[in-house]
Order: C-alpha cells, then structure tokens, then sequence
C-alpha cells in the first residue's frame, strides 16, 4: 500500500477514526499493531513472517541479555540476534549477488535463490538491531509486552522506508495515551500535504525526464544528460524525503512524534555536513554502531580512514546488491576522508561566498547519484562518455507534457521557501492553518500524477 494512493487514503482514515474511538490504550496497540501488519500484507503477504521471525528473535534476545547476569552471556545473546537479522537480509538481499561474484571469479555456475527481497527489510532489520543493541548498551530497558515490541517494529507510518527510530524515543510514546489534539493533527496534515506534493507534484513529475533519457543514454546529448544529474538529485531527494514527510504526518496524526530524516541536504557546505542533512537516521545509526565503535576518528589517519571506508562501503552495500551502490559508497567516504583532511573551501575569506560552497558540494554529490541510479556500469559509461563527448544534438524529450522545466523550477522555489521559513509553516497559533492545507490539496489534485508510482527507497 503506497502513501500516493488512494487506498491508503482509506486505510489511515479509517485507522485514525477507530484509533480515537478505542478508550483503552492496550486494546489501541493491539489494534494499531493488526492495522500495521495488514500495510505490510498489502504488498506481498507472506512477507510479514519475514517480521514476525525477526520480532521473535529480537525480543526474546533483549530479554535475555537483561536477565543475564555476566557480561559474556550479554555478548552472546547480542552476537544471536546480530548474526540471525544479518543472516535473513543476506539470504534475501544478497546471496545471489555473492554468488554471481563467485561464478566471476571461479568461472562455474552455481544454484541461484528465486526469492523477491521483501519491501524495506533492511530498514526494519536495522530498526529492530536498534533495540537489541540499546538494550545491551543499558540505554533502555527490555520490552517485556511482545505486542508493545513487535508495535515498535512494525508501526505502519515508518516500516517500510523509516525513519530509523531507537526505542528510547518510540516505545514509551506506543505505551503512553493520547487524547485527539487539533493542533497535532493539523501539524500531521500539513506534513502529509508538504509530502504529497514533494512525491506527487516534484518527484513523479522529474522521474519521468530522468527515466526517458536513462533509457535513451547513447541518443542524448551532452547537455541533455548533465541536466538529467542535476534533475535526479532533486528526484530523489523529493521522493525520500516526502516519504518521510508523509509517515511523520501520519504518526503525528497519531499522537507519535518520529525524528526528523532531512534537513536541506542540498545547502549543506561539505560532504561531512551533507551526511548529518541526509537520510539523519541512517547516518546515525552507522555513526553509533558501526564508526565509534571501530575506533571513530580517536585512531590514527590510516586508520581513521579505515574506519571512514567501513561505513561508506557497508553503507553503499545496505542500499543495494550491486557494485554500482559500492562503489557510490566508496567514493563518498573517500571524498570526506579526503575533505577531512585538506579542507577547500571558498568561503574561507570571504563569508559572502559561501553558496559556492554549497553549489560546489552539490555538484559532487549529484555526480556521485550516477553510481546510484544506474543499473549497471554499461549505462554509469555511457552517461560519463556523453558528458566527455560534448554531443550537442539528440532527442528532444522537453515537449513531454508531464515534464515542464520551468513550471518544475518555480514549484522548487516554493518548496525552498517552505522549508527555510518551517517554523513559520508549522506554527501551532497561525491562522492560515486550514487555508494552507486547503490550497496544498489543490495543488496537489491539480498538478500531482497517481500512478501508484513507488517509492525510490522501497527497494531498500
């Protein structure tokens, strides 16, 4: 069940009403707990045993740890359920892709899984690691209620695609009971509009210049295709982002507040700062789990870039089975390992100057998205070879009526505006609360496309 469709329009109006009809906040989590599992089910159905095993396994090693009196017995539980999640997401996500590298290497042919790998495993892996983890760090305490903890995992709004919550900032909000607050729900609306036209209106709209020229690389020209990487990082960034606008809204209409994902990535004046704007709960995650862990950057050079590596690399793999997403990986942890030591930057005499900065950083992370969105080296050469080959004709994709460039821009700016000036957007006490929402929906069912198109990050 997409956030773009209508049948979820149905499906959260109708949660939300009998969600605030139930009185008895236990009734209410098993409740919402039923109406998250049958989102879930919505796409493939038989995947929710796939949650199910990894909510059993998590919940019973959280308890044991607490129980455990020695520290080794903690380590061992801990170490059970790392290696059973991470086992279920290599089994589904990357056994083939390490057996074709295998057949690479040896040259032999060897048996392939016909698995589909399940919407957002890795997001709920990660989510419900979270919760063992902090329990053996002694941040929180074991969830003695499955429903409260399998809630935890499964909450509709964030499943499939996040935020990355820990359980210190969602468990005590599933257990707590809330009365229907106005100004909440509005606040929710507004953050489901603002998303809906990201996806809608934004994202939708520009994929479909992005996809005709992916899949007319070798016919466009130079200009076409360094417009088509420029294009795609607003794609994705609309895309994500409106998912996490939508799911935050959506909670928030609930009485639940999640994190926020995004903070103007793009007006970030580093790759450093780029990855605390960007996908933030990922990020965090990686930093608390993986890079402090390892040593953070207290090491030495080298091996504070080993450290660096570890994280871009296993980043770039958690996106995707694909060398591509490696490799993307890759370079951005080298680039900040590199700005981290030999810092460039144009507004180090003159502040005024610091848009370069931002437009500088904003060109590299575009480049780097090429690694991301093609399926596959042939089409990242091909790309890189039209830019080098300065090709000034080609096909002609403007006249696309769903594309309008310069209608697109202005919609942008607006988008800008909205987010520098969300304070103002999100005030409580304004009282232009029902107009914006009003002429939010209208721009949305005027200029939006539903075509059930997903989400970028649903693959992940």
């Amino acid at each position: 069940m997409l956030f773009n469709s209508f049948e979820y329009l149905i499906f959260f109006t109708l949660t939300l009403v009998v969600f605030y009809c139930i009185k008895v906040q236990g009734i209410r989590i098993v409740f919402l707990l039923i109406a998250s599992a049958f989102f879930y089910m919505f796409f493939i159905p038989k995947f929710i045993l796939i949650l199910l095993t990894v909510i059993i396994i998590d919940y019973f090693s959280g308890i044991a740890i607490s129980n455990s009196q020695k520290k080794i017995l903690k380590k061992i539980f801990l170490g059970i359920s790392i290696s059973s999640n991470l086992l279920i997401l290599f089994f589904f996500k990357y056994f083939n892709f390490f057996i074709e590298n295998i057949e690479i290497l040896s040259g032999n042919s060897y048996y392939k899984l016909n698995v589909i790998l399940p919407i957002g495993l890795s997001f709920h892996t990660f989510q419900s690691l979270s919760y063992v983890i902090e329990v053996y760090r002694g941040n929180h305490p074991p969830e003695k209620r499955f429903d409260v903890f399998a809630l935890y995992v499964l909450f509709f709004p964030q499943l499939v695609a996040g935020p990355i919550e820990r359980p210190q900032n969602i468990i005590h909000q599933i257990r707590t009971y809330s009365t229907f607050n106005y100004i909440n729900f509005i606040n929710g609306l507004k953050y489901i509009s603002l998303g809906l036209i990201k996806k809608c209106v934004l994202a939708d709209r520009i994929g479909i210049y992005v996809d005709d020229i992916y899949a007319n690389i070798n016919i466009s020209n130079s200009y076409q295709i360094l417009l088509v990487i420029l294009l795609f990082s607003l794609q994705i960034y609309f895309d994500f982002s409106g998912y996490s606008d939508i799911a935050i809204g959506s909670a928030k209409c609930l009485g639940i507040n999640l994190m926020q994902n995004f903070n103007l990535p793009y007006m970030a004046k580093s790759l450093k700062e780029f990855w605390t704007r960007w996908h933030i709960s990922l990020s965090r995650w990686f930093k608390d789990y993986v890079f402090i862990p390892l040593g953070g950057n207290r090491e030495s050079k080298f091996k504070h870039f080993i450290n660096i590596m570890a994280v871009f690399l296993l980043s770039g793999l958690w996106h995707g089975a694909s060398w591509n997403f490696v490799i993307w990986g890759a370079l951005h942890g080298l680039l900040l390992y590199i700005s981290s030591y030999f810092k460039f930057s144009f507004n180090k005499k003159y502040s005024h100057l610091f848009f370069l900065d931002v437009a500088f950083n904003f060109i590299i992370v575009s480049v780097l998205w090429v690694f991301f969105r093609s399926p596959n080296f042939n089409t990242t050469f091909a790309l890189f070879n039209g830019i080098l080959n300065f090709k000034h004709t080609g096909i002609t994709l403007f006249t696309n009526p769903n594309f309008q460039l310069y209608s697109l821009l202005l919609i942008i700016l607006g988008m800008l505006f909205i987010q520098c000036l969300k304070k103002w957007y999100y005030n409580p006490n304004s009282k232009f609360n029902i107009s914006l929402l009003i002429v939010n929906f209208i721009f949305i069912l005027t200029l939006g496309i539903f075509s059930n198109q997903s989400f970028i990050y649903f693959q992940f």
